[in-house]
């Protein structure tokens, strides 16, 4: 996980790959904290792996988990096959 993280509070048996979740998260200490869409693309043996990103509509492009203040699990939405 990138050191940026500073609060990471995962689901129930962690974060999984190929799913999308409603998540709290900062983009820095100051920054409020809101709501957005969280995809999980693939995990590195429990680690942030590519394609974790987190999109809200205020946004003007995706944002790289590992570089996001604070994460905080609400719900998971669905699981993705491919």
């Amino acid at each position: 996980m990138n050191d940026k993280i500073q609060i990471n509070h995962p689901p129930k048996g962690g974060w999984r790959p190929n799913t999308v979740y409603l998540v709290k998260v900062q983009n820095s200490q100051n920054d409020p904290e809101h709501r957005a869409l969280l995809h999980v693309g693939l995990m590195d043996h429990g680690e942030w792996g590519w394609h974790c990103e987190v999109w809200h509509n205020t946004y003007d492009e995706a944002v790289r988990v590992g570089d996001l203040y604070s994460i905080k699990f609400v719900k998971r939405l669905c699981r993705l096959e491919y």
